[in-house]
């Protein structure tokens, strides 16, 4: 099963953010998700952080479910028909929508579930483009700069080439101060009465 073409151009200069008094709503942000702690943490932070009922904030929780065809070999759906491998795939989205959904009743602002099969990195920007949205928070997954060197990462890459800015929302794992900040006062190599930054 071939996934549809996702077209990729950019435009000649990206949309500046709205504010709300210029289009007399708020702004549309764009989380992405995909199950880790990283994209808990940037959700935690845009719900803390960056939405607020009262100004008319909406919110996306986008998710690229992964495409059948790219987690399974082809020996393995040689003989598979091709209604049963898209039964398969609408299994994968559903049960990804699900999850989402069950995340609603606790977000104060109105929020949309999007599960689009593919790659999140060609998929996020498209989307942005398409719905107008004002900025995208993601998570990193706090593995350190080389791996997304050696790798590459989507988070990276949204930040190079999506037409919005892109908050990246660092792991709690990731920021070796907050550990610090915890160790009690009677630990070894603390100071008491001195908090350790």
């Amino acid at each position: 099963m071939a996934s549809a073409p996702v077209k990729t151009e950019c435009p000649s200069e990206p949309p500046l953010p709205r504010k709300p008094s210029e289009t007399g709503r708020g702004k549309l942000i764009l989380c992405a998700l995909d199950n880790s702690d990283g994209s808990a943490a940037a959700l935690q932070f845009v719900l803390d952080r960056l939405v607020k009922p009262e100004d008319g904030d909406k919110l996306i929780l986008f998710h690229a479910a992964k495409d059948i065809d790219l987690i399974c070999t082809n020996a393995e759906l040689m003989f598979v028909p091709d209604s049963d491998i898209d039964v398969m795939q609408d299994r994968i989205r559903q049960k990804c929508v699900d999850a989402l959904e069950m995340l609603k009743p606790e977000i104060q602002v109105e929020t949309e579930v999007v599960v689009e099969v593919g790659d999140p990195r060609q998929l996020i920007p498209e989307h942005v483009k398409q719905h107008h949205v004002d900025m995208v928070v993601v998570g990193t997954r706090g593995r350190g700069p080389f791996k997304s060197l050696l790798l590459g990462s989507v988070s990276s890459h949204l930040s190079r080439h999506c037409p919005v800015p892109v908050l990246l929302v660092p792991t709690p794992k990731s920021l070796p101060h907050d550990e610090a900040r915890k160790k009690p006062a009677s630990e070894p190599g603390s100071s008491p009465g001195k908090e350790q930054v």
